[in-house]
C-alpha cells in the first residue's frame, strides 16, 4: 500500500509508463539552448524514453554560416531550424576577409611582416625569449617623482625630503631626532620614556628622589592600580571606603564605645579586638536554639497573662481557627461536669462587635420565651398510606393517645411516585417499576442499567460531544443505527460505526441490513477522509487507510 498521485489539470505527472492509443500531444517547440536539456525518443519497442541533448550528434545536417567582416571577426553556425549551434571566433585584423554574405572566408596572400631588432637599455635586461625585465640595481636613478608605494632599501643614504613627512602607516627607525614631534593618534614605545630625568618603562617607574607634587587642584583625581606602600606616614583630611582592606590595627589605638549586656542577655565582655557571640538568657519555660525562641512544652504552668492584658480588640475575628487548636483539645478535660444555673457561657452581641457573658439560667429563660415546644410528650404515631399508586398519595399519622390525625401529602402523578407500607410502623416512598412523568430534570448523572427508549419526534442535545462505548472495552465497534424497525429485530437499519482497527487509528464504516438491537462487527464499506500534509504526517496521524485522500502542495494523492 502506498500513496498514489491523482493526475488532474495542472498536475506535475510522475508516471512509470504511459500507453496512448491516439499518440501524445506536446506543446510548441522550445529552444534547447544547451546540453542540460533532455529529449524524448522512441526505442525499438515503441516506448518513450529520454536522452540528454548533449549526447545527440547530427548526421547529414546542413548549417548556414554568417560572419562579421571586422577586426577579430566571428563565424556563427545555425542548423536548418535557424537555431544557433556554435560560434567560431577568429583573431586577426588585416589579412582575414569575409564575403559580404558571410558565407566565404579568405585569408589574404599579401600578409607581410617586418623584422625588428630590440636591445636592452640602462636598467633593463632582455633574455633569449625576447622578454624584458627591470634590473634590481637602479643606481643611475638620482631623482624620482612622487612615490605612491613601495619601500626604500637599506643603504640608500640620506634622504632630503624638504618638507613634512605624512603617513597613515608606520615609521620605523633605529633612532630619530625631532625638534618638535606632534602625534594626533597613539604612540607605541618598545623601550623607555625619559622625561626631564624621570624614566618610565612598561614594567615600572624607576626610583626618583626628591618631593613630587601631583595635581594642581583639590578636584584632581589620581588613580593607582595595585597597592601603595609607604615607609613614612600617609595623611589626608579624610579617608573613604568600607575599611575591609585595613589590617594590623592595634585596638588600643582605636576609640571604642562601651557595649554592655542588658535584660535577657547573658553577661559578656567586649574589647573590640576579639570576636564575641551575644546569646539570649532564656526565661523559665522558654527555649532558645537554632530554630529561634519558642515556649518549652509544659513550660506554662500558671497564669502567664494578667487580667485585661489582652482586650477583645486585640484578637480579630477568625484569628484563632480550629486549625490553631489540637483536634483532641478536650480529651484531657474532666468529664461528668454538673451544670448549674450559675455557669457562664460567652456570647457575641447582635452587632458582632462585643463579647459578653451569660448564665445558663438566663439562657433557659430566653428559650422558654422565644421558642415553643409541644406538650404531648411520650406520644407515638401509627403510619398508614392512602392512594399508594394514585396521584398525590398521602401518609396518615395517628397518635397512640387518641385525638385528631395528621396527614402528609406527597406531590406526584400516577406512575411517578409510589407509597406503601414496608413493615410495621414504616412507610416506603419510592419510584414505581414503570415511571411516567411529564418533565425530568437531572442535575447529575443519569445512569440506565438497561435499554433506554425515547419516543419523540425530535431530540435536542445541548452537549457538543456524545460519548459512545465507554464501557464496551478495547477494539469494539461503536456507532448509531438508523431506520431500524421499532421491534428491534427486523434487519432493515443502516449502521454508521467507528471501527477502532487496533493500532492503525480506526475509521468510520457503514453496514446495511442491521437490526435495532444488533452489534455489527463487519461493514460493507468505509468512509474516506481528506488529510492535508506530507505522507510522513499522514502516517503519524494514522491516515494510511485504503481510499483516503491526501492533499500536498496543490497535488492530490489516494492511498491504494
Amino acid at each position: 500500500m502506498a500513496w498514489k498521485k491523482v493526475i488532474v489539470s495542472g498536475s506535475n505527472a510522475e508516471l512509470a509508463q504511459v500507453t496512448a492509443s491516439e499518440g501524445i500531444n506536446l506543446s510548441s517547440p522550445v529552444d534547447i539552448g544547451g546540453s542540460s536539456y533532455n529529449i524524448l525518443v522512441l526505442d525499438s519497442s515503441g516506448d518513450v524514453k529520454k536522452i540528454a541533448a548533449g549526447s545527440i550528434s547530427g548526421t547529414d545536417t546542413t548549417y548556414t554560416i554568417s560572419a562579421s567582416n571586422e577586426n577579430n571577426p566571428s563565424i556563427t553556425l545555425k542548423d536548418g531550424d535557424a537555431t544557433t549551434v556554435s560560434t567560431i571566433g577568429l583573431e586577426g585584423s588585416t589579412g582575414i576577409e569575409i564575403s559580404s554574405d558571410g558565407t566565404d572566408i579568405t585569408i589574404s596572400s599579401n600578409l607581410t611582416n617586418t623584422n625588428t631588432t630590440y636591445d636592452a637599455g640602462v636598467g633593463l635586461s632582455l633574455d633569449s625569449n625576447a622578454t624584458f625585465s627591470v634590473n634590481a640595481d637602479q643606481g643611475h636613478v638620482t631623482t624620482v617623482g612622487a612615490l605612491s608605494g613601495g619601500s626604500i632599501a637599506s643603504g640608500f643614504g640620506t634622504i632630503d625630503i624638504g618638507s613634512d613627512i605624512t603617513t597613515t602607516g608606520t615609521i620605523s627607525a633605529a633612532s630619530a631626532s625631532f625638534a618638535n614631534l606632534t602625534v594626533t593618534g597613539s604612540t607605541t614605545l618598545e623601550g623607555s620614556l625619559i622625561f626631564n630625568g624621570l624614566e618610565f618603562t612598561e614594567e615600572a617607574v624607576a626610583t626618583h628622589s626628591g618631593s613630587h607634587e601631583w595635581g594642581s587642584d583639590n578636584t584632581n583625581t589620581h588613580e593607582f592600580t595595585g597597592s601603595i606602600s609607604a615607609t613614612g606616614n600617609i595623611s589626608a583630611s579624610s579617608f573613604s571606603g568600607d575599611g575591609s582592606g585595613l589590617t594590623n590595627i592595634n585596638p588600643a589605638n582605636v576609640s571604642i564605645q562601651v557595649l554592655d549586656d542588658g535584660y535577657g542577655i547573658n553577661t559578656f565582655s567586649y574589647d573590640g579586638g576579639t570576636a564575641k557571640t551575644i546569646s539570649v538568657d532564656p526565661y523559665t519555660g522558654i527555649t532558645v536554639d537554632s530554630n529561634g525562641v519558642s515556649v518549652t512544652p509544659g513550660g506554662v504552668t500558671a497564669a502567664m497573662i494578667d487580667d485585661d492584658a489582652i482586650t477583645n480588640a486585640k484578637i480579630a475575628a477568625g484569628a484563632i481557627t480550629s486549625g490553631k487548636l489540637a483536634n483532641n483539645i478536650i480529651e484531657g478535660l474532666t468529664q461528668g461536669y454538673s451544670f448549674t444555673s450559675a455557669n457562664l457561657i460567652m456570647v457575641s452581641d447582635a452587632s458582632g462587635t462585643n463579647l459578653e457573658k451569660a448564665t445558663l439560667a438566663e439562657l433557659t429563660t430566653y428559650f422558654d420565651g422565644a421558642l415553643s415546644f409541644p406538650t404531648n410528650s411520650d406520644t407515638t404515631y401509627g403510619l398508614t398510606a392512602e392512594g399508594s399508586n394514585s396521584s398525590n398519595p398521602t401518609i396518615i399519622l395517628t397518635p397512640s393517645g387518641g385525638g385528631a390525625t395528621s396527614s402528609i401529602q406527597l406531590s406526584g402523578t400516577t406512575n411517578e411516585i409510589e407509597v406503601k407500607s414496608a413493615d410495621t410502623g414504616n412507610i416506603a416512598v419510592s419510584l414505581p417499576t414503570d415511571v411516567t412523568m411529564e418533565n425530568l430534570t437531572v442535575t447529575g448523572i443519569l445512569t440506565a442499567e438497561s435499554v433506554v427508549t425515547i419516543n419523540s419526534n425530535n431530540v435536542t442535545i445541548d452537549d457538543q460531544y456524545i460519548s459512545l462505548g465507554e464501557s464496551a472495552g478495547a477494539n469494539v465497534n461503536t456507532g448509531i443505527i438508523f431506520g431500524a424497525n421499532s421491534n428491534g429485530t427486523t434487519q432493515d437499519g443502516v449502521a454508521l460505526m467507528w471501527d477502532p482497527d487496533g493500532a492503525n487509528g480506526g475509521r468510520l464504516k457503514v453496514e446495511h441490513a442491521v437490526a435495532g438491537n444488533d452489534n455489527p462487527s463487519s461493514s460493507d464499506y468505509s468512509i474516506p477522509t481528506v488529510f492535508s500534509g506530507t505522507s510522513g504526517d499522514a502516517t503519524t496521524n494514522k491516515c494510511d487507510h485504503v481510499g483516503n485522500i491526501r492533499v500536498e502542495s496543490n497535488e492530490i494523492y489516494i492511498y491504494v
